[in-house]
């Protein structure tokens, strides 16, 4: 009773009357009851209770593994083609490009051949006979390139 009391008083005190507070009371009953009809279709017989099994998770994680390894296989492959493929056209440039370097080395040679002829055509060696250019004081018997640096390829 006392309970009553003090909802009529509250909704006195909020500016409503007895009606309006029975007609509040009659649509949240109406509320309830739509809720509860729909409350009696069980659908939670279609879910499962607890998610996938065991052996679902492994099979599932097993499968995304070994898709991961054939994607990093297929990768490796194509790689491993790719660098065979540079590599064959490497060895077929080889020849040209160190015919290249060879007709490179001798301009450099007979440059620095003439700027010898012409430094050292006064000298002669201890034998008497005329400086040849090219050749070595230090003769060891085995033809040897000179070492030509960076500074004296950009030489006249």
């Amino acid at each position: 009773m006392k309970g009553e009391q003090q909802a009529k008083a509250e909704l006195l005190a909020r500016g409503r009357s007895n009606v309006e507070a029975r007609l509040d009371k009659e649509a949240l009953k109406l509320q309830a009851a739509s809720i509860a009809s729909l409350s009696c279709l069980d659908f939670t017989r279609y879910l499962p209770d607890r998610g996938p099994k065991g052996w679902q998770l492994w099979a599932g994680a097993t499968t995304l593994v070994m898709y991961g390894y054939y994607q990093v296989g297929k990768t490796n492959q194509a790689r491993i083609q790719q660098k065979m493929q540079e590599r064959k056209v490497r060895y077929a440039l080889a020849p040209l490009m160190q015919a290249e370097a060879d007709r490179e080395y001798m301009e450099r040679e007979l440059v620095n051949l003439r700027r010898e002829a012409e430094i050292m055509k006064d000298v002669t060696d201890l034998k008497g006979n005329p400086w040849v250019p090219g050749s070595s004081q230090y003769f060891g018997g085995q033809w040897m390139p000179r070492k030509v640096s960076y500074f004296m390829r950009h030489q006249g």
